[in-house]
């Protein structure tokens, strides 16, 4: 079995984000300059500090969820081939 990977911190975590929130927020709000909108640098600020948020708390979801399937592998409790759970518009033909 490969070695579980070592969990990052909540400091790489923001490292890992920071970047892509700045460039994606700081062109967003020069767009919306360019169209006549007024924003404030404090908005831009704010944005930057929501998406910034919302990536970190998606990559500890993720994590958490990759965690939990790989546990239920290997304890022999994985999910069947059946991807439509409690569906029954879509129904397997035998």
């Amino acid at each position: 079995m490969s070695p579980r990977p070592k969990r990052k911190t909540l400091r790489q975590r923001i490292m890992d984000h920071l970047f892509f929130s700045v460039v994606v927020m700081t062109l967003f709000f020069v767009v919306l300059s360019l169209m006549g909108i007024k924003a404030k640098f404090a908005s831009l600020v704010l944005s930057i500090l929501i998406t910034l948020a919302l990536n970190v708390g998606l990559s500890y979801y993720y994590e958490w969820r990759r965690d939990r399937e790989r546990e239920a592998i290997r304890n022999g409790r994985a999910h069947s081939g059946n991807r439509h759970d409690g569906d029954i518009r879509i129904r397997d033909e035998e």
